[in-house]
């Protein structure tokens, strides 16, 4: 009599959880990338895990992301160079994140280079993260919406210092840098 109670409870119950199914939210995994200049290797690194981590920023460039996507940085890692994301768009559900992972301090971010340690052109839900960013002769991060409006941008647990903002010129006329 036991067994037959809790074959029906087990029954009862994987029919409530079908009948739930369609009204849980949907949640987008997407695809971590991941970045280590410690460890990471552009030749025979996939981006895909830690173990087979890129080493540096450009690799970033061979990739379009989608809603739930990830681009994880080690932390005490340093990587230099402008990370540009151009027209890329998450969904309030499922942001595109940019972010650490690991032990240990802040990645650093930065550049040495006359621009931006970070560009964000026309993207929307899109969140930053836990990062250390510094750009002695350029700037920090540039979010500029040129097609349409830019929504739903988190910038959080970010350390920003020694930026010195460069001046450029505009499309509107209305910016004065980075």
């Amino acid at each position: 009599m036991k067994r037959a109670g809790k074959a029906l409870a087990c029954i009862l119950s994987a029919i409530l959880l079908f009948a739930l199914l369609p009204y849980l939210p949907a949640r987008a995994a997407g695809t971590a990338y991941y970045i280590d200049s410690i460890s990471g290797s552009d030749e025979t690194g996939d981006g895909l895990s830690p173990a087979t981590a890129w080493r540096t920023v450009p690799e970033l460039e061979r990739i379009t992301l989608s809603p739930g996507d990830a681009v994880y940085f080690r932390r005490g890692g340093v990587y230099e160079g402008t990370l540009r994301f151009d027209q890329c768009a998450g969904a309030p559900d499922a942001p595109i994140t940019v972010t650490a992972y690991g032990e240990g301090e802040k990645p650093l971010l930065t550049t040495d280079e006359r621009a931006e340690v970070m560009r964000l052109f026309d993207c929307s839900y899109f969140t930053v993260s836990e990062l250390e960013i510094t750009a002695p002769n350029g700037g920090g991060i540039w979010i500029d919406a040129r097609t349409g409006p830019s929504v739903g941008i988190t910038l959080e647990n970010l350390s920003i210092h020694n930026i010195q903002n460069y001046k450029v010129s505009a499309r509107d006329g209305l910016s004065a840098g980075a």
